[in-house]
């Protein structure tokens, strides 16, 4: 089954079987088939815990979905941080999710100010089929070199 475009698709297959009952009469199968893209909820108020509907009038609306800009406000971001220090928070996190009894080693207390600048963000399968995402900063993201020109083949 190969469909064009997304929706629900039905039809009845012909049989005959050889050797059948009545004379070898068509028998008639009725099959029906979906089609549709993986899919994550993109509403707002599925997604961010924390949502106003205009930005304050200070200005400031750290970590909140701002509904009449239909855009999240990071707030200040990180400067002179270490990125190491967050892969360590998560990696700490990680451990603590997979054995919550299990108790911190020492040394490894959560940086409040690094904490300041994470949240969480609510990701909602709304398709008919599995999904998996993953997440990235672009920043984070290895960059492509561009393809070289090649010179035009020889005449």
């Amino acid at each position: 089954f190969l469909a064009d475009d997304i929706g629900d698709f039905s039809a009845a297959l012909g049989f005959e079987v050889v050797g059948g009952i009545n004379n070898n009469a068509p028998i008639s199968v009725a099959v029906t088939g979906t089609t549709a893209y993986p899919a994550i909820s993109t509403d707002p108020r599925s997604v961010f815990m924390r949502r106003l509907k205009s930005k304050p009038a200070s200005g400031y609306a750290s970590k909140h979905f701002i509904a009449s800009l239909n855009a999240f406000d990071f707030g200040p971001l990180l400067a002179g941080r270490s990125v190491e220090a967050y892969k360590q928070y998560r990696q700490q996190e990680k451990k603590r999710l997979e054995d919550p009894e299990a108790a911190a080693p020492p040394g490894t207390a959560k940086d409040k100010h690094l904490l300041k600048h994470v949240e969480a963000l609510r990701i909602t399968n709304s398709g008919p089929y599995p999904a998996k995402v993953s997440f990235a900063m672009e920043s984070t993201i290895p960059k492509e070199e561009p393809p070289s020109e090649a010179p035009p083949p020889p005449p």
